[in-house]
């Protein structure tokens, strides 16, 4: 029964270890005929099949007979891929760099499969096999960054990698309020985030439909992307129902991407916010499946939106010195005042910034000096801010006609910030 057993193990494993490989190699092989760069010599689903079939009866044949044979496979492996490029034939167009990479990935994947790890085997595949496919992706995405981006990204990288470990982590100034460490952190995981929708809108092009210009640039900032509209719909007059449905999307998506940010550091405080939040974002939600669904207004097209790369380091001190600013305030009302003053700083602190005034409000309540109820009471009240701050600069700074579809937009989404923020505060 034992040799049976393990009989039916070996041969499951060994399906595995093939079936993974076959997986990379179908990707390899879709993504060079997608580029038309095909031909007989390329390596495909056969060939990583029998990549990962290496991999895995190497470390079969090391564990169960020689000890010496994984590592000369292994050598032995490399040397006939460096030989099969080496290979002088015309039709042959060899292996980049990426082909290497991927078949010796391969062969380590099938050994991993045969040592049990099918979990790592498989995410490995899975990374591998995303990474092939992306080709195109990834090349339109790079040849349209600029010289600023590219600065920028690995400025912002090197500096945070020198600085975060480095800046101590405590409490410095006036009650202890302003931490280095947080500061910082909390401005890479803001500028992370922002990079995020940034690069999302740098690859819609030069021109991108409305709809979609309004999800990303709420990712990348929502106040950019309402400027950015409102001055569309003086240009374009005859879009300003879209324009103004593209504006009430940005705003919907900061509620949620603040709503992401508080789950990934407080839990409790994501609960907490969970009801009066989803309640403030109902109301544009609705309106945007509307929009989507019936009137179908979201094809129409308007030059996005000028941003500025939220890596920018001058932008990540100007975020980090206004976290810090929120963050005494908040903390001097809560100890001076006896938390007088404490909605007032919290309103006036989201009329520009609710990234700011949501993540100085999580950590203040997560340290124990901002009560649960009264932080989220203070982020919706932040997020009913800016909402209103940004309802204005689209009625005074666009097209008169854009004035009547935003308000029916953004009406709605105050009344229930307001709602929600009464269900908080009111025992």
């Amino acid at each position: 029964m034992e040799i049976e057993g393990l009989q039916l193990s070996f041969l499951h494993t060994l399906v595995v270890s093939v079936s993974v490989g076959a997986l990379i190699g179908l990707i390899r092989q879709w993504s060079d005929a997608h580029e038309g760069v095909s031909d007989e010599s390329s390596a495909g689903l056969r060939t990583y099949a029998l990549w990962s079939l290496v991999g895995f009866l190497s470390a079969y044949i090391h564990e169960a007979h020689a000890a010496f044979f994984y590592p000369v496979s292994f050598a032995t492996f490399g040397i006939f891929l460096i030989a099969a490029n080496a290979i002088d034939k015309p039709e042959h167009r060899g292996l980049g760099l990426t082909s290497y990479a991927a078949a010796i990935l391969t062969f380590l994947v099938g050994s991993l499969i045969y040592w049990g790890q099918f979990k790592a085997g498989l995410a490995i595949a899975v990374t591998v096999g995303l990474l092939l496919a992306s080709k195109p992706f990834i090349h339109r995405w790079a040849d349209r960054l600029t010289h600023e981006d590219i600065v920028s990204l690995l400025q912002f990288l090197a500096v945070t990698g020198l600085i975060l470990p480095l800046v101590p982590n405590k409490g410095f100034g006036p009650l202890e309020a302003f931490n280095p460490y947080n500061i910082w952190l909390m401005v890479v995981l803001i500028s992370g985030l922002g990079f995020v929708g940034y690069v999302a809108v740098r690859l819609l092009g030069p021109r991108a439909g409305i709809t979609v210009t309004g999800l990303a640039g709420g990712l990348a900032s929502s106040t950019a992307t309402t400027l950015a509209l409102t001055r569309n719909s003086r240009d374009t007059p005859d879009l300003v129902n879209s324009l103004a449905s593209g504006i009430v999307i940005a705003n919907t998506v900061m509620i949620g991407r603040v709503a992401v940010i508080i789950l990934a550091l407080n839990q409790a405080l994501f609960m907490e916010l969970l009801l009066p939040l989803g309640i403030m974002a109902l109301p544009t939600t609705l309106l945007i499946l509307w929009n989507f669904y019936v009137s179908r207004k979201g094809s129409d097209e308007v030059s996005i939106p000028r941003l500025h790369n939220p890596l920018s380091m001058k932008l990540a001190i100007k975020f980090a010195l206004l976290y810090g600013i929120i963050v005494f305030l908040i903390k001097a009302v809560s100890e001076w005042g006896n938390g007088a003053g404490f909605y007032p700083v919290a309103f006036l602190s989201g009329l520009t910034d609710m990234d700011a005034i949501a993540l100085s409000l999580t950590n203040a309540q997560m340290a124990g000096s901002v009560v649960l109820t009264k932080a989220a009471g203070g982020i919706v009240l932040g997020a009913l801010a800016n909402t209103i701050f940004k309802t204005v600069l689209g009625c005074t700074l666009g097209d008169p006609r854009l004035r009547k579809p935003l308000l029916i937009g953004m009406l709605p989404m105050m009344a229930a910030g307001c709602l929600g923020f009464l269900l908080l505060v009111l025992p």
